[in-house]
């Protein structure tokens, strides 16, 4: 009884190996709903309570348009087990292994076409919910619903245009030329058809802490406002603002830099909001002159 109890539970916290035809069935559907390509090398099942866990092993994936590709050493998904038992799938929790991502660059649309490296970190985590809506006739793309949370830990972004000239005002000591490593990055969002909502976007990185919100599409378009908290000693605000760093140093010493993201995730515009600045500068001054009056 007790070898039968050990086995049980053996079975029940050890992923089982998928049979190749349920692979290839697995990701033709997945494809079919997304409009995607996908490559995996191995797939194994993990019963549990909550739902099954699927791990695949040297997960690949390249977007509808081929303009993005994915590549990660394994790939874990949760599945929702009253859907999944009705034929849907949403999936409540996702965890990748050194995610890469790249841009393909097509002659069409520069001079020398091939992949270029867009990307990478040392592991992604989703907790929310996933699935495929039931609207009939749209679009594969168009019928992914999502929002939840995604944590990302010890990443790089690319050297991209905006991000250079806000690294160029702020006078970064290191770590912002030629790429954008951060050590966390946590985004709460909701997906509806091609727009995604951005409830909170933040980025920690050496002497430098983001907080985003707005909108942006799975196209790539951005409409995002933010507020940086810089650390004197890793940044220093150039003459034109120092006035106002002043004025708005927190007990800390960090200083918060309002600024817009708009254009594409390719190339985003990064611009500071002076007006709000400002604004924020002109009412601490005024919480000072109070609170050295009621003294």
């Amino acid at each position: 009884m007790g070898i039968a109890l050990v086995a049980v539970v053996g079975l029940v916290l050890c992923f089982l190996p998928l049979p190749r035809s349920w692979q290839t069935a697995g990701l033709r559907r997945a494809e079919e709903a997304t409009g995607a390509r996908f490559r995996a090398g191995t797939m194994a099942l993990r019963p549990g309570r909550a739902g099954p866990w699927l791990r695949v092993g040297d997960f690949d994936a390249t977007t509808p348009d081929s303009a993005w590709r994915v590549h990660a050493e394994r790939l874990e998904i949760r599945l929702s087990l009253l859907p999944l038992m009705r034929g849907r799938v949403v999936v409540r929790e996702m965890r990748l292994r050194r995610p890469r991502v790249w841009r393909t660059m097509g002659e069409e649309r520069r001079d020398s076409p091939g992949e270029v490296p867009f990307a990478r970190a040392a592991g992604v985590a989703f907790r929310g919910t996933a699935g495929a809506s039931k609207a009939p006739g749209s679009e594969p793309g168009r019928r992914w619903r999502a929002q939840g949370t995604i944590q990302v830990r010890d990443g790089i972004l690319p050297d991209l245009a905006g991000l250079r000239d806000l690294a160029r005002f702020l006078q970064a000591r290191d770590g912002m030329a030629g790429a954008w490593p951060f050590q966390e990055l946590t985004l709460r969002f909701a997906l509806r058809g091609d727009t995604v909502s951005v409830d909170t976007l933040g980025i920690r990185q050496h002497g430098v802490t983001w907080s985003l919100a707005g909108t942006t599409t799975v196209a790539g378009h951005l409409d995002l406002q933010g507020v940086l908290l810089a650390d004197p000693q890793a940044v220093a605000l150039p003459g034109q603002a120092r006035f106002l760093a002043e004025a708005l140093a927190a007990p800390d010493g960090r200083v918060p830099v309002d600024f817009t993201v708009g254009g594409t995730a390719e190339n985003p515009r990064v611009k500071l909001a002076w007006d709000r600045m400002a604004a924020r500068a002109a009412e601490a001054i005024r919480r000072r002159q109070v609170e050295q009056m009621t003294r």
